[in-house]
C-alpha cells in the first residue's frame, strides 16, 4: 500500500497542548496552511481530556504548563495501551541536558527549543514524524 502523504490524500490530526496562547496559534495557522487538522488544549489536564476524545495521529506538548505539565502529560499517555502509540514532539524552552534526560523515558519523536525552530521547521518535522509511519490511525 502506498504511504500517503500529509495533506491532500489525508487529513492528519495535531493535538497542541500549550499554555501560550500565541504560540499555539502560531503552529496552528502554519499546520492549518499545510493541510493539517489542529486541535488545542492550554494545559496538561485538557491536554489529557482531548487527547483521550480525539485520538489525534501526533501531539505537540510543552513541558511547563499550569494545572499538570507536560512531564505528567506524557506520563499518563504513556500507561494508556492506546495513547501511548501517538507519536510525541516536545515543544520547550527548558534548553538543558537534564530536562532533555528526564524526557527520555516517553519516547519522544523529537525534542525541539522553540526558539531554536521556526514554525515551517515544526510543520516539517510533524511531516516526518508522520510520513515514518509512527502515526496511527484511529
Amino acid at each position: 500500500m502506498e504511504n500517503k502523504k500529509k495533506s491532500h490524500s489525508q487529513k492528519f490530526t495535531v493535538c497542541i497542548v500549550e499554555d501560550e496562547a500565541l504560540i499555539s496559534e502560531m503552529y496552528k495557522t502554519k499546520l492549518q496552511q499545510e493541510g493539517y487538522e489542529v486541535i488545542l488544549a492550554d494545559d496538561g489536564e485538557k491536554g489529557l481530556t482531548l487527547i483521550k476524545q480525539e485520538k489525534p495521529d501526533i501531539a505537540l506538548i510543552d513541558l511547563m504548563m499550569p494545572h499538570k505539565d507536560g512531564f505528567s502529560l506524557m506520563k499518563s499517555l504513556k500507561e494508556d495501551s492506546v495513547l501511548s502509540k501517538i507519536p510525541i514532539i516536545i515543544l520547550t524552552n527548558l534548553d538543558d541536558a537534564e530536562t532533555a534526560d528526564k524526557t527520555a523515558d516517553f519516547d519522544a519523536a523529537f525534542y525541539l527549543i522553540k526558539s531554536q525552530y521556526s514554525p515551517t521547521d515544526v510543520v516539517n518535522i510533524v511531516g516526518e514524524v508522520l510520513d515514518s509511519g509512527h502515526a496511527m490511525k484511529f
